[in-house]
């Protein structure tokens, strides 16, 4: 009977270490993905705004094309590396919820509209062609309509 007893208490000391270890697990998950998050805001809208300060900089011609070119084969390349991790995070199974799943995708998309709009401005610093402009502004403001969309930015 004392075993049964005993063993009736372990079990029952185990069941609430399990529970209390998954509570625990499930909310450093999700501490972990709000900081994913915020990073991942901070780093597009940065990405968008490094891209267009150094558009800027090369039309005002602060910046001679040669550095445009190096700055934006750089940014393509930070690009690429955030489009790769995501979607192995996303494909790793470690995202559950459909909500985050649905970020991590417009986040995806994202970074690849920075890597167009950095491409398009690296090509424009090259060729100096109209339609290089042109591409990379369409690429600038279809990327900040996906990052004023994750971010929640209104409008103006």
């Amino acid at each position: 009977m004392r075993t049964l007893k005993s063993f009736s208490v372990l079990f029952v000391l185990v069941s609430l270490f399990a529970f209390q270890t998954s509570v625990y697990s499930q909310e450093g998950k999700g501490a972990a993905l709000e900081t994913l998050g915020a990073i991942s805001a901070a780093m597009i809208y940065n990405t968008y705004t490094t891209i267009g300060g150094i558009a800027d900089g090369y039309s005002y011609e602060a910046y001679k094309a040669d550095y445009v070119m190096q700055l934006m084969t750089e940014q393509v390349g930070l690009m690429d590396e955030m489009v790769s991790s995501y979607e192995k995070l996303n494909e790793s199974g470690f995202i559950d919820d459909p909500a985050d799943e649905s970020y991590i995708l417009k986040l995806i998309k994202t970074c690849k509209l920075l890597r167009d709009e950095a491409k398009y401005l690296k090509a424009y610093a090259e060729t100096g062609e109209s339609s290089d402009l042109d591409d990379y502004d369409t690429a600038r403001k279809d990327a900040w309509e996906m990052i004023s969309d994750l971010l929640g930015l209104e409008e103006e």
